[in-house]
């Protein structure tokens, strides 16, 4: 669970076997291959492979200069995904990443625009679920829903979800604006969404 992936620092080795094609299958003592090998090894082979790899690991601490965190690993994206999708859909999941990673940059909804007027800010809630609802078609999930994968997505892939308010819910996170329908200002205000990650462009807040 998200509690138990915050506790982790995982390093991954797959750029090994490109940099070394053909020192990676001898440079540990075993009459198997570490690549392309089909059949099962016994402890012997288990262990030398262990030790291998974490004579990897130690010699990459002693010479990397600093540590770098990649931060939306393809291993906690795809760890996640299974949960999300049993909670909220294929399809509804899909929209959301493709919102966190292309649409919520490329509409500029990273920057939270304090302008009332026409809408300023263009992240609205009901405006993403209409989107949404556009492009996954017979959705299951309501607007509601909609903010609550929203949110579990950002916890899980280090994206922070209005971080200009402060509480443990959506809802206690909520950032309400005038909202205008062809200029005319509706009754009420609406929800804001706002997003952001620590590589977007233009800092957090504008």
């Amino acid at each position: 669970d998200s509690s138990s992936m915050r506790r982790l620092h995982i390093v991954e080795f797959s750029d090994l076997g490109k940099h070394y094609p053909l020192k990676l299958n001898e440079c540990f003592n075993s009459n198997k291959k570490l690549l392309g090998y089909e059949g099962h090894w016994n402890k012997k082979d288990w262990n030398d492979f262990y030790n291998f790899m974490f004579r990897s690991v130690q010699q990459w601490l002693k010479t990397k200069p600093e540590f770098f965190s990649e931060p939306n690993p393809y291993w906690k994206t795809s760890s996640t995904l299974p949960k999300l999708i049993r909670k909220y859909g294929q399809e509804e999941v899909s929209w959301g990443m493709d919102y966190l990673k292309v649409g919520r940059l490329k509409k500029n909804h990273h920057i939270l625009d304090n302008t009332t007027k026409d809408n300023g800010h263009k992240g609205f809630s009901i405006d993403l679920y209409n989107d949404m609802k556009n492009k996954v078609g017979n959705t299951l999930i309501g607007e509601t829903e909609m903010k609550k994968m929203l949110w579990d997505m950002c916890n899980d892939m280090g994206y922070n979800y209005n971080p200009t308010k402060t509480g443990d819910t959506p809802n206690e996170r909520k950032i309400q604006r005038s909202y205008f329908i062809n200029g005319v200002k509706v009754p009420g205000q609406k929800h804001v969404i706002h997003i952001t990650h620590p590589s977007d462009p233009n800092g957090l807040v504008d």
